[in-house]
């Protein structure tokens, strides 16, 4: 199960920066990326992990989701199919 902090290492990595040169980019210390990567520091506010993802070019919610994490059984998603028409459905009208 990756953490915040190895999916951050896992990009920079791929992008060819550094950790200092991440937080450059993302106007944060490098100080916080080594902790985050570390598992040192587990709270990082949206706005924070917003601007990593910027620097990174990915989606903040590519930061934060767990992609090995186990798809919901089939009662789950039986039980959720029935509402995703409606939510799509339903328009604003001006």
């Amino acid at each position: 199960m990756a953490t915040i902090g190895e999916r951050i290492r896992s990009v920079w990595k791929r992008r060819g920066l550094t950790q200092q040169g991440l937080a450059d980019l993302a106007g944060v210390s490098a100080s916080l990326i080594r902790k985050l990567e570390q598992d040192a520091r587990r709270d990082v506010r949206l706005e924070t992990l917003r601007k990593i993802a910027v620097a990174l070019k990915v989606s903040t919610t590519s930061l934060m989701i767990r992609h090995d994490a186990e798809p919901a059984d089939k009662k789950t998603l039986d039980m959720w199919s029935r509402y995703g028409g409606r939510c799509m459905a339903s328009k604003v009208r001006p």
